[in-house]
């Protein structure tokens, strides 16, 4: 009775086991932090699906040697049985398991092509390349600008701006004080309060330092923003010059989408082993 309970439960476990796991194998597969939660389940499954297996095989086989010893009736014809079983059955499992496990471990390992992977690398570094190479000029046309403005007034300083926003292409100039006084500023906007740099910045630049980044503005998208500082005649206010230059919807989206495909190549690049684990 008790064989006839057993066998076929342990069968269910095993078929309820794969088919889990072939769901959670399934979910995970589409995104890299769900595989990184599911997979110590999915090998807890299949390490308990094989002792499983495991402790039926030398369950039956024992009570085979057991009926063996004892010379019960039937005992070397099921011995015969079972080694029939074991070249008929086990031999080709083995040879399609191999063949399948080649199969698989090559197709996970085509969708990691070393050219992909290099274009992608190219990519990126062309794009973050190019921006330098703007930025960089950028830096050099403000510092410039503000070797210009170190000898003019306040109303001279505000139409150099406006002379100066129309010529560089920025869309935002602003000549202050170090303590956050604006002195001049030219906008294409209609904005009457200018923006003005953080503390952190205004820091950086009272100590010598030019400083330029990507930084997000309002509601006008991410501009580079340059802060430099203005050299003064002697017993003059210290002056700061800030300049905005828009990134233009394009490069922007551009980048975005470089930026995000190899951030993709990477998570299925950490699935890589895990998943032909």
């Amino acid at each position: 009775m008790s064989r006839t309970i057993i066998g076929p439960w342990s069968i269910v476990v095993l078929v309820v086991s794969l088919l889990t796991m072939l769901k959670f194998m399934g979910d995970a597969t589409q995104n890299s932090a769900r595989f990184g939660e599911l997979y110590s389940i999915l090998f807890l499954l299949n390490v308990l699906g094989l002792a499983t297996l495991a402790g039926l095989v030398i369950w039956n086989f024992s009570r085979l040697l057991s009926q063996v010893r004892r010379r019960q009736a039937g005992a070397k014809l099921t011995v015969r049985m079972v080694t029939m079983f074991v070249v008929l059955a086990v031999t080709p499992v083995i040879v399609v398991y191999t063949f399948s496990l080649q199969f698989l471990h090559r197709g996970i390992d085509s969708w990691f092509d070393v050219q992909i992977e290099n274009a992608l690398d190219d990519a990126l570094e062309l794009s973050q390349t190019s921006l330098g190479i703007r930025m960089s000029a950028i830096l050099k046309q403000t510092e410039l600008l503000a070797a210009n403005l170190g000898d003019l007034g306040d109303l001279g300083a505000s139409a150099a701006l406006d002379d100066a926003r129309l010529v560089t292409g920025a869309s935002d100039l602003t000549l202050m004080g170090y303590r956050g006084r604006i002195i001049a500023t030219s906008s294409e906007t209609t904005s009457i309060v200018p923006v003005s740099p953080d503390d952190t910045i205004v820091l950086q630049v009272r100590q010598s330092q030019s400083y330029i980044g990507l930084d997000p503005i309002g509601d006008a998208g991410l501009h580079i923003r340059v802060v430099v500082p203005v050299s003064m005649s002697m017993g003059k206010e210290t002056r700061i010059l800030q300049a905005l230059f828009p990134i233009s919807d394009r490069l922007n989206t551009l980048a975005t989408s470089v930026e995000r495909a190899f951030g993709d190549y990477r998570k299925l690049l950490y699935l890589r082993k895990p998943l032909k684990i």
